[in-house]
């Protein structure tokens, strides 16, 4: 249980200071993650992996490099440029193309900025996935497993030397509980020894030898008949 107590808590300290760290660099550096649901891209990009990309100006990319631009419907999509020209009104138009397709995305794109593909982590969009769809579970999970780790097991009571009782420690405490209140009573003991006067001994009465004659008889207020002879 101990051991199981400190698993979780390392995986849950690695997990938060992981994301804290990655949160903070794609917050500086205006980097998104996308989450790959499809192949069009494989190998390069499998499915189910986790992508990361940054926003730069539409007219900075060129043929070969892998963009996020926005569909028409609403949804992104992540291709690689075929073919780069200028648009209308300072827009740049952009052929794209999934490297498992066959053919060109059916219309080019007419875009001013793009998300430029920058990595991926392969099944990891499986996860953000499924944290994004079922957030209420996984909120609950991650809450149960860091009061399962920071709880310190179960508790127990500490009955002090006056006759109370201290509930709810856990084992840790009531140890450190247990020692503190030995350290002190010693020290009491101590003290209280040499602040005092030394004991004098009481009298002890010996007791006296047996003669293996039985007990003296106490002496008797009665007279006493002699018998005398004649």
């Amino acid at each position: 249980m101990r051991i199981a107590r400190r698993i979780s808590l390392s995986v849950i300290c690695v997990l938060g200071a992981i994301s804290l760290i990655a949160f903070g660099i794609m917050l500086a550096f205006g980097i998104r993650p996308i989450m790959v649901a499809s192949g069009s891209m494989e190998p390069a990009i499998p499915t189910g992996a986790l992508a990361f990309d940054r926003a730069v100006p539409a007219n900075q990319v060129a043929v070969g490099d892998i963009v996020t631009v926005k569909r028409t419907g609403g949804d992104y999509v992540t291709h690689r440029v075929v073919a780069v020209a200028e648009g209308p009104e300072g827009l740049t138009q952009l052929t794209l193309k999934g490297d498992a397709n066959g053919q060109n995305d059916p219309t080019p794109y007419l875009v001013s900025e793009v998300g430029k593909h920058l990595g991926s982590i392969p099944w990891l969009g499986y996860a953000a996935m499924w944290v994004r769809n079922n957030w209420v579970i996984a909120a609950i999970l991650f809450l149960a497993l860091a009061a399962f780790s920071f709880s310190g097991g179960p508790r127990v009571s500490v009955v002090m030397p006056d006759g109370s009782v201290v509930k709810g420690l856990t084992r840790t405490s009531a140890k450190r509980l247990v020692e503190s209140v030995k350290a002190t009573s010693g020290g009491a003991s101590a003290g209280d020894r040499e602040g005092s006067e030394p004991e004098q001994p009481e009298p002890v009465t010996e007791p006296r030898p047996e003669t293996g004659e039985g007990p003296e008889p106490e002496p008797s207020h009665e007279p006493i008949l002699e018998a005398v002879s004649r």
